[in-house]
């Protein structure tokens, strides 16, 4: 899931320079100034280049989980499809939402010959 500012909702951006308290960081007052909205994001996570952290999106992925994907993965080449993951993760049947959020698309492993080449 991740996390973005969207339009339309209050922001309180700081006004530069402004002194800060004695032992407030930058950061910790930008953060408290700044409220944050949550929004499930509409992109698929690319099952076949996906990274550890990018796996855990997809729903009901554990860290064990997408540990066991990568494996797969370098073990037997690209995953072709929602039920050959749902083997994956121990369960015969892909799970609600696995089918929207994920995309089988191929590896790209190298970059298209040019013409000519």
């Amino acid at each position: 899931m991740a996390l973005i500012r969207v339009p339309g909702q209050p922001f309180d951006a700081p006004r530069w320079p402004r002194q800060r308290p004695p032992g407030a960081s930058v950061s910790s007052r930008l953060h408290a100034a700044t409220p944050v909205t949550e929004v499930i994001m509409a992109t698929k996570v690319r099952v076949n280049l996906a990274n550890s952290l990018e796996l855990l999106e997809l729903p009901g992925v554990s860290p064990q989980q997408a540990e066991a994907i990568l494996r797969f993965r370098n073990e037997h080449g690209p995953i072709q499809d929602a039920e050959q993951l749902a083997g994956i993760l121990g369960g015969g049947v892909p799970r609600e939402g696995l089918v929207e959020q994920a995309d089988f698309s191929p590896a790209d492993a190298t970059a298209p010959e040019a013409p000519g080449a």
